[in-house]
């Protein structure tokens, strides 16, 4: 079991590392220590028979305040050595779930009643193209690609094009059940035509739509999309169902999270009639409204035998 805690002396960068091996070790849980540090310690270590991997690096200066310009390089290279464990670990759990953020990546896959194999990562970055990159390489594409249920959100005030293109080549991954898009202001569209945008697999079977294992879309409401967009991306997206792949895609569930606050977000206010037409449309399992955050007071039901949302 080796723990790691803060530590401000410590300087990595200028010691070369001295690989050493330890078949017994089954815990490695590094809390709270600056990137460089864990990148060291990860990059020291073997640990064949790891069972639990924890990487908790909330970064800054020692009184807990972040800068922009400290922000840490991602130390993919120090974490290809536990690549073999990632993969095994997703394999045995069959779900984990991942929340790309502006400036950190959190990644968690719990263990089960079948495994005692079990990570947890939250990791700062420089460039999110670089940690979707890495997670993309983790997971695999193609004939090599795992496919566990895996929950992904992404959480965005700040997307340029290296990053738009990294999210173009995650979507290739079929290993996403669900997706979630919280706070992606000016970005959710470039997301949704992902989803309806068709092209040749990885493994060459046939054509496929982005996240093509898709079964849950969960939207936050926002001026930066509109219904239209998603009646488009599921006309798209489901529009080509005249062949064996094309049938084996999954119906979809769209949730649409909504603002209490009636000031927020006035130019989305969908109507019952758009809501409707969406719902009938060919592809869709079920629309579902909820409100952000835990509603107040007694739930108000109606229900009419000609309307059935």
């Amino acid at each position: 079991n080796v723990s790691a805690y803060p530590t401000h002396h410590l300087q990595p960068s200028h010691i070369p590392p001295t690989i050493s091996q330890f078949p017994s070790l089954k815990i490695i849980k590094l809390r709270s220590i600056n990137t460089e540090a864990t990148a060291f310690i990860l990059f020291s270590i073997r640990a064949p028979n790891c069972t639990v991997l924890e990487i908790i690096d909330w970064w800054g200066d020692a009184t807990g305040e972040t800068s922009e310009t400290s922000v840490p390089n991602f130390p993919e290279p120090a974490l290809s050595h536990f690549h073999d464990f990632l993969r095994l670990t997703l394999s045995a759990n069959g779900i984990s779930n991942i929340r790309f953020l502006d400036g950190s990546m959190r990644w968690e896959c719990r263990c089960t009643s079948l495994s005692t194999l079990e990570f947890k990562l939250d990791i700062p970055y420089d460039a999110l193209a670089v940690v979707v990159g890495w997670v993309t390489n983790v997971l695999g594409l193609g004939t090599q690609e795992l496919v566990p249920n895996m929950e992904v959100a992404f959480n965005h005030e700040i997307l340029n094009d290296d990053d738009l293109a990294a999210y173009s080549s995650f979507s290739s991954c079929q290993s996403v059940t669900e997706l979630k898009l919280w706070n992606e202001h000016m970005f959710t569209r470039p997301i949704l035509e992902l989803l309806g945008t068709w092209r040749e697999s990885d493994d060459g079977t046939g054509r496929l739509p982005g996240f093509s294992s898709l079964e849950i879309l969960v939207l936050e409401a926002s001026e930066g999309w509109t219904l239209d967009d998603l009646e488009v991306l599921v006309s798209r997206r489901f529009g080509e169902r005249d062949d064996r792949i094309s049938r084996s895609i999954p119906n979809l569930s769209i949730v649409l999270q909504a603002w209490p606050y009636p000031d927020y977000c006035l130019g989305f206010k969908p109507t019952l009639a758009q809501l409707q037409r969406l719902r009938e449309a060919k592809g869709v399992n079920r629309i579902t409204r909820i409100h952000h955050g835990d509603p107040l007071g007694m739930l108000a039901v109606v229900y009419e035998d000609d309307i059935e949302l």
